[in-house]
């Protein structure tokens, strides 16, 4: 009926039928609270009456009742808690002619309303399970109320800080829902740094720019986060540190290519990385690390025979490769000085 109301029931002049329009809105907020609070208080009612308001427990063990509704009744909460706000601010944003910065706004109310929800309902030992989930509600709610209000480097600074927070907040707890909330919104956070890192341009004062600092902070925070991980979340860290390092590497190409004989800066920049990480792999003796730096170290090669001779001046093209020639033979002749592969054993 709602659908009907907005799709057709209305003109297509949003300054036109305005007490119309406050009546849908009325009707989306009626039903918004209606299918959000009822069940919430169907579930506090069966703790005084238990007989008369059987709760989810009663339904699961009788046999007659079919999985698919089993299913239901276990999660009908959670479900109609989490698609409610979704579906209230969906209906709602066609009927009035608002700014994103409005709706960003309203929607930051929103999340203010399910984090106060949370704080409540987890007064209610019996409820306690649904804090989390008005949590994660408020979570999703500020996180779009960030992409209305906020736009470029504001924004991803903002994401970044929240995804941290979830991150620091999951390993406290402990918990994998929030962890896996966490994961998600860094993983959105890496596409969108894609084209930002490999399809863009520098701007302004190479690697002294907002977009650069920006990129970098991301960085150098989702880094920290995955240093800090706990033994449980070692291919997470693995898996974080290997896109990271990628990462680094578009960061340094974006910034520099652009400069005069960029690729010249480029390559010098990817080799100087590659032999710090190695360094750092030998020394601590961490072989995922060693062997992400001699891949490296390949790709640097080759850039060298197929990028830089046809791009760079002669004299780039002498200096570099013999610039890295020596740092070649320097770290063959230390390589093993520098590899702390295990203790060396005392002499008795």
């Amino acid at each position: 009926m709602l659908l009907i109301g907005i799709n057709n029931g209305l003109p297509t002049n949003k300054g036109e039928a305005i007490p119309d329009r406050w009546a849908l809105q009325a009707g989306i907020t009626f039903c918004w609270l209606l299918f959000w609070i009822l069940p919430l208080v169907r579930e506090f009612a069966s703790t005084k009456k238990p007989i008369r308001w059987l709760r989810t427990s009663v339904y699961d063990n009788k046999e007659s009742v079919s999985s698919e509704m089993q299913f239901v009744l276990r999660h009908h909460l959670h479900l109609l808690s989490v698609i409610t706000p979704l579906i209230a601010l969906w209906m709602s944003m066609p009927i009035w002619s608002l700014s994103s910065e409005t709706w960003g706004w309203i929607t930051l109310g929103g999340a203010l309303v399910y984090a106060l929800a949370s704080w409540r309902v987890s007064g209610f030992n019996f409820m306690s399970y649904l804090s989390y989930t008005h949590s994660l509600i408020g979570v999703m709610l500020l996180t779009y109320a960030f992409y209305l209000l906020l736009e470029g480097n504001s924004l991803l600074f903002v994401l970044v800080v929240e995804a941290t927070v979830l991150h620091v907040v999951a390993r406290r707890i402990p918990d994998k829902i929030i962890a896996a909330v966490a994961h998600i919104l860094f993983g959105v956070i890496g596409l969108w740094l894609v084209p930002r890192l490999f399809y863009g341009d520098a701007q302004g004062i190479a690697v002294f720019n907002m977009q650069a600092l920006t990129d970098l902070w991301v960085i150098g925070v989702a880094s920290a986060i995955a240093i800090l991980a706990t033994r449980s979340e070692e291919k997470e860290k693995i898996i974080y540190l290997l896109l990271l390092h990628i990462a680094v590497l578009g960061w340094f190409l974006r910034e520099l290519a652009s400069l005069p004989n960029g690729q010249g800066y480029v390559t010098i920049a990817w080799g100087v990385y590659s032999i710090i990480l190695l360094v750092i792999g030998l020394r601590i003796n961490f072989s995922k690390l060693r062997t992400t730096a001699m891949a490296t170290l390949l790709v640097v090669v080759g850039k060298l025979f197929f990028v830089d001779l046809a791009n760079l001046e002669t004299i780039w093209r002498v200096l570099l490769f013999l610039g890295f020639g020596g740092l070649f033979l320097v770290i063959s002749y230390y390589f093993r000085a520098l590899w702390k592969s295990e203790d060396k054993p005392s002499k008795s």
